[in-house]
């Protein structure tokens, strides 16, 4: 891996590649993983460096602390292509990127608890390890996520704790309706999934569709390929 290639794409002065550098955004992500070697202080000496060597030296200084390994997952994190990890001008094989559990961002999965949501969630999750490795998708569960008391305060607590939501609306369950009116409480994105029409108030909406089996191993290919179509569309909207 070259990190010179990686500095000149986050300055925004890779050929192609022009853009003008989110110097926060970038110590803030370093920062989620580690903020202790890169506090202030050491962000302040590099006051006065060009934006290829103020990358390229935060680059270097967490490729030594952490390995090449976790500073693929910073790229991941980063958005940075895989096209400028390498020296262009070099043939070079493509490495998987293995990333942790741990390390992965959880989109958390309302909807209701029977057997029904397990094919929908493998579904979703073969096409995150595809295209968003470092993304996960989870069941949301009162007792673990929540004080496993009253409906209302887990709500509240699990809703406090992840950046995306899918709500499966099938059956127009009501709990699922009440944790779904949370979500429009705080604001937090959400992809909403239905079988059949949505309930008059929320008619607008923008949700994907789901073909209604009596069970979920009835799925035809095409059905499921329809709904990954729409699904990824609502999904990059927010990954991206």
């Amino acid at each position: 891996m070259n990190t010179h290639w990686i500095a000149l794409y986050l300055s925004g002065q890779y050929p192609g590649m022009y853009t003008v550098p989110n110097k926060l955004d970038i110590i803030f992500k370093i920062r989620q993983i580690d903020s202790t070697n890169f506090s202030d202080t050491m962000i302040w000496l590099l006051h006065g460096k060009s934006d290829v060597e103020y990358f390229k030296t935060l680059l270097d200084s967490f490729k030594d602390r952490h390995g090449e390994d976790k500073l693929m997952v910073l790229l991941e994190r980063l958005s940075v292509p895989n096209e400028v990890r390498n020296d262009p001008y070099e043939k070079f094989e493509s490495k998987e990127i293995v990333i942790s559990e741990y390390d992965k961002k959880t989109i958390w999965f309302i909807t209701p608890f029977d057997k029904k949501h397990e094919k929908l969630q493998k579904i979703i999750q073969t096409y995150l390890n595809q295209n968003f490795s470092w993304w996960k998708i989870e069941v949301a569960s009162l007792e673990k996520d929540g004080d496993g008391k009253y409906l209302w305060t887990s709500i509240d607590e699990f809703l406090e704790k992840y950046p995306l939501y899918v709500v499966d609306f099938r059956d127009s369950n009501l709990n699922v309706a009440i944790e779904l009116g949370g979500i429009l409480k705080t604001w937090k994105p959400c992809i909403t999934i239905v079988e059949d029409k949505l309930p008059s108030d929320i008619t607008w909406f923008i949700y994907v569709r789901k073909p209604k089996v009596a069970m979920e191993d009835d799925w035809t290919e095409d059905a499921q390929k329809k709904f990954l179509e729409d699904f990824s569309i609502q999904l990059k909207r927010y990954i991206n």
